[in-house]
């Protein structure tokens, strides 16, 4: 398991329609999320969507590669699967400090990244 404190926790969109959801404690740990705005049907798997995930370097790395996801008022869980290169981490686990207005921003994106997928959760009580 790799948990950490994100410092900086990121929403942005590219050119090419792929947005970026970034976690990352500006030290040895980061972890990120792309997804396309629009579902590609060549890409698109069904009961996942088309989710690159990478975890501390591009070698961690690969697509749809998770069980569950999980947001809460302070943090994001990722359970990784279905690669066994990154099953080997088990999950990652993201702590953060973000403002209402940021926190909703992230909640809409990660609703966006995880909505073919239906064992994503929020939760505004719990911890992650």
């Amino acid at each position: 398991m790799i948990q950490f404190h994100a410092t900086a926790v990121e929403v942005f969109s590219e050119e090419e329609g792929i947005v970026t959801v970034h976690f990352d404690d500006q030290g040895d740990h980061y972890l990120q999320l792309q997804y396309p705005e629009v579902d590609d049907p060549i890409e698109f798997e069904h009961g996942y969507g088309n989710v690159y995930v990478e975890v501390d370097d591009q070698i961690n790395s690969g697509f749809n590669c998770f069980s569950r996801a999980e947001l809460t008022r302070g943090g994001f869980r990722l359970v990784l699967a279905r690669d066994p290169a990154l099953e080997r981490l088990g999950e990652v686990v993201a702590t953060f400090d973000l403002d209402g207005t940021a926190f909703e921003e992230l909640r809409a994106a990660l609703r966006q990244a995880f909505r073919a997928f239906d064992r994503f959760t929020v939760s505004l009580d719990a911890p992650a």
